[in-house]
């Protein structure tokens, strides 16, 4: 797990056969996906935050 100012990155290493690797990575996030929808607001997926220096004009 890092942390930095926006984010929590999260490493998840898994032993699986090469063939089902992208199979098996797809499914990981759909179901990690689907607990976050499930949290009930507890958890939410959020966007980097942008700091505007000036405006055009």
């Amino acid at each position: 797990m890092v942390f930095d100012e926006n984010w929590i990155t999260f490493t998840l290493r898994y032993v699986v056969d090469f063939k089902s690797r992208p199979t098996t990575k797809s499914n990981l996030s759909e179901k990690t996906l689907t607990v976050i929808n499930a949290s009930n607001s507890k958890i939410e997926v959020a966007s980097t935050a942008f700091k505007i220096n000036a405006f055009p004009k």
